[in-house]
């Protein structure tokens, strides 16, 4: 059903608003031979619709034509500049993080913070064919744990069927990312987020700083597992170093009785963690 042209900017905008962009992209296209005098105030409306709906090619054929227009609002004209360069960033943006099946197979023979950025990008490709190079990088002492943590559960995530090993706390380790486990579901790091939910009185940006170094710890040390009776002693000491860095002391008997009898391994993990930290 044809809409007319007040009735259509009102329907635009509800629809805009709850970021409905292809029923808004929809009506407009369907009311299109009836848009005059409220014209430069719809447009607008198809071409956000366009980019929201990754349509960019089509959003710069319409910039384009209506910025070839002898005369248009000034308004208008602004409107479709910062577009142009919106959209431009993000085509710009897009080929900068575009990589190939070729650059996959050089995994072995980046440096490490270009190896980081490949790492989210694994999971397009198939990997079965750069088994020998995804090793090398487990065999590189150049690589940090953590990145070599974050490149296991990343094969983890893509499910490659292959066997590796790589070194952690001076352990050989052999694994295959196809059936170890999911460090977000372990057992340990549960265990120490209920414990750590029972404290009370910690503030939020404490809470979040000692879940960083949990997660920063546990994951380190992937696919390794700290043993049952360590993830108090871990849960301690991120306590500590969390406290010491916000400068605020948090009372519970529970941690000050765990440190108390094991101040030794929990003085151990605060000096390892710290060291992390200065990596990262």
């Amino acid at each position: 059903m044809k809409l007319d042209e007040n009735q259509l900017l009102i329907d635009l905008k509800q629809l805009f608003e709850v970021k409905d962009y292809k029923n808004c992209l929809k009506i407009i296209e369907e009311n299109e031979d009836c848009i005059t005098k409220k014209y430069y105030e719809i447009i607008p409306y198809k071409i956000e619709c366009l980019i929201e709906l990754n349509k960019l090619i089509d959003a710069s054929v319409i910039i384009k034509e209506e910025l070839s227009v002898p005369y248009i609002p000034p308004q208008f004209e602004k409107f479709l500049r910062q577009k142009k360069k919106e959209i431009e960033f993000i085509l710009k943006d897009k080929q900068k993080n575009t990589i190939s099946y070729e650059d996959i197979e050089m995994i072995d023979q980046v440096d490490e913070a270009t190896l980081l950025s490949m790492l989210a990008n694994l999971k397009n490709f198939n990997l079965n064919n750069i088994k020998e190079q995804i090793q090398n990088v487990f065999s590189n002492t150049q690589i940090s744990d953590l990145t070599k943590s974050l490149l296991i559960a990343c094969l983890s995530d893509n499910k490659l069927n292959a066997d590796f090993v790589v070194i952690k706390e001076e352990v050989m380790i052999k694994f295959n990312p196809s059936n170890v486990f999911d460090i977000r579901d372990s057992e340990n790091l549960s265990y120490i987020q209920n414990e750590l939910n029972k404290i009370k009185d910690i503030e939020i940006n404490t809470l979040e700083i000692i879940n960083r170094l949990v997660m920063t710890y546990l994951l380190n040390i992937y696919p390794l597992q700290i043993e049952e009776e360590d993830c108090d002693n871990l849960l301690v000491a991120c306590v500590l170093l969390a406290s010491s860095m916000m400068n605020n002391h948090i009372q519970n008997p529970k941690i000050e009785q765990i440190y108390l009898e094991n101040r030794g391994k929990i003085n151990k993990l605060c000096e390892k963690i710290n060291n992390l930290l200065e990596t990262i």
